[in-house]
């Protein structure tokens, strides 16, 4: 059954008609060698109940580890997957063949990255009754090293300032507050004072004259 399914797929990919389903590739652009790597090629536009076909076309250096599908009314044993030799030299096409559950169907696969520094190719066709085209990305494998510029991988402000500064923190607008004047004391208040002091003053100077009349 798989065979007579990768037939159709062939003719299908042969057209050349631009339709309105597309393909989101959720891969990262940059990865160290030999780390596992996911690939997450979403449709999105698709008519539920179609028969749709997703190929990935991957440079042949690369192994697919597992692959996973969602949004497909077959289960992932039913679902006719094929890997052969692409036309293009030096890459192989996996292609997936299965009836749509879901307006946004997905393949999800995974590899190792290769360990030779470079950047890599990867090339995805869809395919459904409208028509087929096609998307392609560019994966770089590169070593990454403190005081290249870019924050990545795991570098952070703690490993790696050069690339990835702290954050200075914005300093803190102290409003200043309004000083209270000082309470003024009350007139009546100061001419009773005055007057009281005048009146001992005064007291104090009739006693000691009075002391002088008496000798």
């Amino acid at each position: 059954m798989k065979k007579l399914l990768f037939f159709p797929i062939i003719f299908l990919l042969s057209l050349s008609v631009v339709f309105a389903a597309s393909v989101n590739r959720n891969m990262p652009s940059k990865v160290e060698p030999s780390v596992e790597v996911e690939v997450i090629l979403t449709l999105s536009g698709v008519t539920v109940g179609e028969a749709v076909a997703i190929e990935d076309s991957i440079p042949n250096t690369i192994t697919l580890k597992s692959w996973e599908i969602s949004g497909s009314k077959e289960t992932k044993d039913a679902v006719s997957h094929v890997m052969k030799a692409s036309q293009k030299e030096g890459f192989d096409r996996h292609s997936w063949a299965f009836t749509a559950s879901s307006s946004s169907p997905a393949v999800t696969y995974k590899f190792d990255a290769p360990s030779v520094l470079g950047s890599y190719e990867f090339d995805v066709r869809w395919v459904t009754k409208e028509g087929f085209s096609h998307q392609a990305s560019t994966l770089t494998v590169r070593t990454i090293s403190c005081g290249d510029g870019v924050c990545e991988g795991n570098e952070n402000s703690d490993n790696c300032e050069k690339d990835c500064p702290k954050k200075i923190a914005a300093p803190v607008e102290v409003k200043p507050q309004p000083v209270q004047a000082r309470a003024k004391a009350p007139v009546g208040w100061v001419v009773a004072a005055v007057v009281l002091i005048l009146g001992i003053v005064l007291l104090m100077a009739y006693q000691k004259k009075k002391k002088q009349q008496r000798f």
